[in-house]
């Protein structure tokens, strides 16, 4: 109880270009009962809503317009009418490239969040802000929490992880599974792509395959589930989202039933292809 209320008396601003994006994580947000919640479009709003409401941390993605998420986080950390050197950071990023990360990390970066964006992992940065806070540190050279982080006894929140070290592989899919799955399917029969209560529906039937799916400890049957939802993330309600995308996800899960039964448990072939179909829809969305 004690946590719950000491994250309901927080104020955070969620600064996210994508509408539909920021709409998710605000959603996340409320559901763990923060309710003094902001939200900054680009760069410059964020600036704005930083000195109009002295937020308690910010959450930002990386592609911020007007400029990135870590030009924002230089100036928070060391510009001269920052209201907040010490504003608690969570950037958000597709991008999990090593020189990335330490570049986040250099600039004061606090947490990061990997896409796609999902409520156990908002839900475990926000509380390692609040419950297991580094120390501050301020030095001719960086200015941002402690990089080393701290042992917390008390804190009993999930660990973050990239990625697993051993490779898991399932070694069937139970029809449960794939009744989650049918069930997305079912909705793309008379699915209006510019409804955002049609694709908020989408989305949230996608994270919850996406969570039986790390239940299955099946690496490749996980990957599926996170093109999915990266992808309806990705497009969002802007009416740009393709249903034959979303299809081909679920006929990926039935492609990797069908070759687990036959014994093969390389289907790197097909997860490429559909990683290169998804990639090159997305890639001819922002263009057009």
């Amino acid at each position: 109880m004690t946590g719950i209320t000491t994250l309901s008396a927080k104020t955070i601003l969620v600064a996210e270009t994508q509408p539909f994006l920021r709409s998710i994580i605000v959603d996340i947000l409320r559901n763990i009962g923060i309710t003094k919640i902001h939200t900054a479009g680009s760069c410059t709003e964020a600036v704005t809503q930083i000195r109009t409401w002295l937020p308690d941390a910010i959450i930002m993605d990386w592609n911020l317009k007007g400029g990135t998420g870590v030009k924002l986080a230089n100036w928070i950390r060391t510009g001269n009418n920052s209201p907040n050197l010490e504003l608690p950071i969570v950037i958000v990023t597709g991008d999990t490239a090593h020189e990335k990360i330490l570049e986040a990390r250099d600039c004061g970066i606090d947490e990061i969040i990997v896409k796609p964006v999902v409520p156990k992992a908002v839900i475990s940065r926000v509380k390692l802000l609040f419950m297991a806070k580094r120390d501050f540190v301020s030095s001719h050279s960086f200015i941002g929490p402690d990089r080393r982080r701290r042992q917390n006894g008390n804190y009993k929140g999930s660990k973050r992880r990239l990625k697993d070290a051993s490779e898991n592989v399932a070694t069937s899919i139970d029809a449960a599974f794939l009744a989650q799955a049918d069930q997305i399917q079912s909705l793309l029969k008379e699915m209006n792509v510019n409804d955002r209560g049609a694709v908020m529906t989408l989305y949230r039937a996608s994270q919850t395959l996406w969570e039986d799916a790390a239940e299955h400890e099946d690496n490749h049957l996980e990957e599926i589930a996170k093109s999915l939802i990266g992808y309806v993330q990705a497009m969002g309600a802007s009416g740009k989202l393709e249903i034959k995308v979303i299809a081909k996800h679920i006929d990926a899960i039935h492609q990797l039933k069908d070759l687990i039964e036959q014994g093969n448990t390389d289907p790197s072939s097909m997860l490429n292809e559909l990683k290169k179909h998804v990639a090159d829809q997305v890639s001819n969305s922002q263009a057009a």
